[in-house]
């Protein structure tokens, strides 16, 4: 079956849902996206990752007026709709926005008047997979020489998280992370990280420095209300391989046990207490969310 794209008000095949090659996301990585992640067919956590849409469409000059006709498709379920339309509406799967600038001829400063350009595609995922590493945990290996250019913007110029995840892959792990000129850990190619260390669950700044990712701003909260101190701070690679248990996260994979990073084991090499609390902590806000907005809503979300 043919994939259906949404993309400017339309759903289309794949094969028909095509944009300009003058398009400023394709040229310039002019544009900002989100994933999001499904459970039979309802989007985990929309609103936040909406807001930080919005945000970012603000920062970098797309006026909302010109997302009334997205923002309308959102209210009316275009997601629900183009994951029934594939297929998609049981299980889990993986949901991306697009939006760019445009449309554009001109030259590096857009011209007045181009329209953005929105896409939303949807992909399977499978439960199983994601349940298997959270419960193993997962590798990483530390990039140098190769940071995000604007790290606090989900933006589309990520060549930086390309290359981390090349690196990651060419040496057999699931994660690269990345380190700034100052030596400090900043975030992974697509996640964000936390350490436990001395009572404290620390994590790089968002603010210059890493994403401010959904999952993470999650993972704070729930946290805190645990009862645990919780430190945004900057993390020496000695730090990273002292502490004793650290974990990943990100919107599809939730929390990933991080127990080696290069040849050095984090901890004991398995997931730590602390890992597994905020696993449990964060499969059971899943679940709260989509009851109050669903009610009803079946949705495997636990590593237990």
């Amino acid at each position: 079956m043919e994939t259906k794209i949404y993309i400017n008000g339309k759903i289309l095949p794949e094969g028909k849902a095509v944009v300009s090659v003058f398009d400023r996301g394709l040229n310039y990585g002019d544009g900002l996206f989100e994933t999001i992640k499904t459970y039979n067919g309802k989007p985990a956590f929309l609103n936040d990752h909406l807001r930080r849409l919005k945000s970012g469409a603000a920062f970098i000059g797309i006026r909302p007026s010109l997302l009334k006709q997205f923002e309308r498709d959102i209210k009316l379920k275009i997601i629900e709709k183009l994951l029934r339309e594939n297929g998609l509406e049981k299980g889990s799967a993986y949901i991306k926005i697009i939006i760019t600038r445009g449309v554009d001829k001109g030259g590096h400063a857009p011209v007045k008047g181009i329209k953005p350009t929105v896409i939303i595609f949807v992909k399977p995922l499978s439960a199983k997979k994601i349940l298997l590493i959270q419960k193993k945990g997962v590798k990483a290996v530390l990039v140098k020489g190769v940071l995000p250019a604007m790290p606090e913007l989900k933006t589309m110029n990520y060549l930086p998280s390309v290359l981390a995840k090349m690196e990651a892959v060419k040496r057999g792990v699931f994660e690269g992370i990345f380190v700034n000129k100052r030596g400090f850990i900043t975030e992974g190619s697509s996640t964000n990280i936390f350490i436990f260390s001395k009572g404290v669950l620390k994590t790089p700044p968002s603010r210059e420095t890493a994403l401010p990712g959904v999952t993470r701003k999650i993972i704070i909260e729930l946290a805190i209300k645990a009862g645990l101190k919780v430190r945004q701070c900057n993390i020496t690679e000695r730090y990273l391989f002292e502490c004793g248990e650290a974990f990943l996260t990100n919107s599809i994979s939730d929390v990933l046990p991080l127990i080696k990073v290069g040849s050095k084991t984090l901890g004991t090499g398995k997931p730590g207490a602390i890992t597994r609390l905020m696993q449990e902590a964060y499969a059971r806000e899943v679940a709260k969310r989509l009851d109050a907005l669903f009610g009803g809503i079946k949705h495997q979300t636990s590593v237990a």
